[in-house]
């Protein structure tokens, strides 16, 4: 989501949305946690809107068992 918000040229967008991805990493990391990331090519990179974007996001479900952290598409 950070790419796609650089090229529209929404530069505080993308910032947010960086800095909120690096608080849940720390907030894991610093309880010991495990992240595990998706493939990359899983991944969607391009949105109708940046409303979209976040749609989506908020869609995106987070599965924790133990001390580990599985995003979920």
């Amino acid at each position: 989501m950070v790419a796609y918000f650089h090229s529209l040229s929404l530069d505080g967008m993308a910032h947010w949305v960086r800095c909120q991805a690096h608080e849940v990493f720390d907030h894991i990391n610093d309880r010991d946690g495990k992240i595990t990331l998706l493939d990359i090519k899983q991944l969607k990179t391009e949105w109708f809107s940046p409303l979209e974007a976040f749609k989506d996001a908020s869609g995106m479900s987070c599965s924790s068992a133990g001390r580990s952290m599985i995003w979920l598409p």
